[in-house]
């Protein structure tokens, strides 16, 4: 975000960090549509009977008062009508002469000279400019000149003109006057406050409203769906609403039953929450008499709801060493269910099997279970009869018959063709799960790194095409190489060193490797094979691709990139010279602007997948 340096510098005389404070510019504003929502929320400006907001009709005089009041910290005293009439022409019966005398008791606006309001006139833009100037502090002695001049210059050295093109003696249209306001809401006061902090909002990074927050304000729920009764408990169009799940956009066909729900009214969003654990309760803590957490499966788990307190409490549904699935919301458990009436299954990885115990009634009860980490980046632990469970596998995990199941899958397919033929026609369903997964560990791709790697048989574990014909699952066997760690192996006087921004870069487990550029595949933290990577001398590179020898790479987006100062990846232990002297690890901009320069030969490592992996300026003798 652009900033003027005077106003920068005052802001930080006067704000100890602009971390998470509000903007002085908007240019980095949020759409209309975020926007719409947000003064929705804050009752600022609403629809019409049905839901119309009419942002181009023009704005009355008691309209923009309420809009403004509606925006200050006088909001919450504007309900009550006053008992008599504020100005003649403004009786105690009309529907805004609560926010008129608000706004005249608090000197944010004035009758005319003849001692009427006028409210069903519209109002100017100077009018609601001066209106919203006292909202941040200013007063009529802050500006010299003839009105409006002063008003107006302020109005635009705050940037609260953003979006608004009206000139001094224009009326506003509504949609004039929710910018004005929202951007008042994400300015600096005369004091140096955040407008928008003073009334208890809080700011994004970008200096706007914090959008996500005033929605967690506004949710409500849980509630657990079963059918499609969840539509009528919303209060409002299911099919003009945005689902999120785990962050995501999701469309409304996700929901099914046993899925947790909240949602909005203000901003038309519902969150879906389809976190489920099926196993033997261990524990309930502090006591069965007043739960607040419960162990399952070897797992701690907070309860949410009142609904999940009674199931887990004196004389509940539930006690220690039954089998129990429960249903969990976003902050615990929101419901324990019997595990017949759930069903669901999904696919995973196997990490770890461990013996667990637990003890109740003066019993100890033993039993083995799979730690599964599933691809929406959860991890279940599933009982099981089989203490050699074998790990770094792709397992399929089924609810059904009142049991959880983790059973080993491998799926072989004689052809894939129409799943290639669905990549290459663009058929990948908007919320499609595309996973690429090794050993113990996994990548969520996106569909148009499928069109840079070759799908075949070998390298498909599981795939699905919906009833439309398009992709909605797709499970790859290490077809991208995007989930190995990239790098340089390096020998300093004496230890080798594996050099990567992956989190896997212990090789503790090889010993008299060769020095260079190399692919790690990890299986959990151990490296479980290594190779080292074909090079290609680089000149230039263009939209991410370099050519080489009548072949296009692309230059992976993650791709490790170093400057090393000699010639060899190895120092003896002669050497005066600290690693870092001699090898740093660099960002791809440094090595983009070296390649401009003569100083360096600049060398890309690829791996078998054609996607350059490792940049190394490497300095010239």
């Amino acid at each position: 975000m652009k900033r003027i340096i005077g106003i920068l510098l005052a802001a930080i005389l006067i704000i100890p960090s602009l971390t998470g404070a509000f903007a002085v510019e908007k240019s980095a504003g949020l759409a209309e549509d975020k926007i719409i929502k947000i003064v929705g929320a804050l009752e600022i400006m609403q629809g019409d009977e049905n839901g119309n907001l009419n942002l181009e009709k023009e704005v009355t005089r008691a309209e923009f008062v309420k809009m403004a009041i509606s925006a200050s910290q006088y909001k919450d005293e504007a309900d009550v009508k006053p008992p008599y009439s504020i100005f003649p022409d403004v009786q105690s019966s009309h529907w805004a002469s609560g926010y008129i005398k608000t706004a005249v008791s608090s000197g944010l606006v004035n009758g005319y000279l003849d001692g009427t309001f006028r409210p069903s006139g519209y109002v100017k833009l100077e009018e609601a400019v001066t209106v919203t100037l006292k909202l941040l502090g200013y007063s009529d002695s802050d500006f010299t000149g003839s009105y409006p001049d002063g008003q107006i210059s302020k109005y635009r050295s705050l940037k609260i003109d953003t979006n608004i093109s009206a000139k001094t003696g224009d009326i506003l249209t509504r949609r004039e006057c929710m910018y004005l306001l929202y951007n008042a809401l994400c300015t600096y006061t005369k004091s140096g406050k955040g407008y928008g902090e003073t009334l208890g909002y809080t700011a994004d990074k970008y200096g706007n409203i914090d959008y996500l927050a005033l929605m967690e304000k506004d949710k409500e729920g849980p509630y657990i769906v079963s059918g499609d009764d969840w539509i009528a408990k919303l209060g409002f169009d299911a099919a003009d609403t945005e689902y999120y799940t785990d962050s995501k956009k999701v469309s409304q066909d996700v929901i099914k039953d046993n899925d947790v729900i909240y949602w909005s009214n203000s901003f038309k969003t519902v969150w879906v929450y389809s976190d489920k654990v099926t196993g033997v309760l261990e524990g309930i803590s502090p006591n069965p008499a007043s739960p607040s957490a419960v162990t399952v499966a070897g797992n701690s788990y907070d309860i949410e709801t009142e609904q999940a307190k009674v199931a887990f409490g004196g004389k509940g549904s539930f006690e220690i060493g039954d089998t129990v699935t429960i249903l969990l919301g976003e902050s615990g458990i929101v419901a324990a269910k019997n595990p017949e009436t759930v069903s669901d299954e999904f696919f995973g990885l196997s990490t770890s099997v461990e013996r667990k115990e637990y003890t109740y009634g003066g019993k100890t009860y033993s039993d083995y279970y799979v730690n599964v980490s599933s691809f929406d980046g959860k991890t279940h632990s599933i009982k099981t009869e089989d203490p050699d469970f074998q790990t770094g596998i792709l397992v399929r995990v089924n609810y059904s018959g009142g049991e959880m199941t983790a059973k080993p899958y491998s799926q072989k397919y004689n052809s894939v063709n129409d799943l290639i033929l669905a990549v290459k026609e663009d058929r990948i369903a908007e919320n499609a799960v595309i996973v690429d997964y090794f050993g113990k560990s996994y990548v969520t791709t996106y569909p148009a790194r499928l069109k840079e790697i070759s799908i075949n048989a070998q390298n498909v574990a599981y795939y699905n095409i919906n009833s439309n014909g398009f992709v909605d699952y797709l499970l790859l066997k290490d077809a991208t190489g995007d989930c190995h760690s990239y790098g340089v192996i390096f020998k300093y006087k004496g230890n080798t060193s594996f050099l990567t921004s992956s989190k896997n870069s212990s090789i503790s487990n090889y010993s008299n490797l060769s020095s260079g550029v190399v692919k790690v595949k990890y299986d959990g933290n151990e490296a479980d094979n290594i190779s080292w990577l074909p090079e290609m001398t680089i000149d230039s590179i263009d939209n991410g691709k370099v050519n080489f020898l009548g072949k296009t790479y692309k230059v992976w987006d993650y791709a490790e990139c170093f400057v090393l100062e000699q010639k060899t990846y190895s120092a003896n232990k002669s050497s005066d010279k600290s690693m870092s002297e001699i090898i740093e690890q660099v960002s791809f901009d440094r090595i983009d602007t070296i390649l401009k320069g003569d100083e360096y030969t600049v060398m890309g490592y690829y791996d078998n997948t054609g996607i350059i992996r490792v940049l190394v300026a490497q300095k010239n003798f």
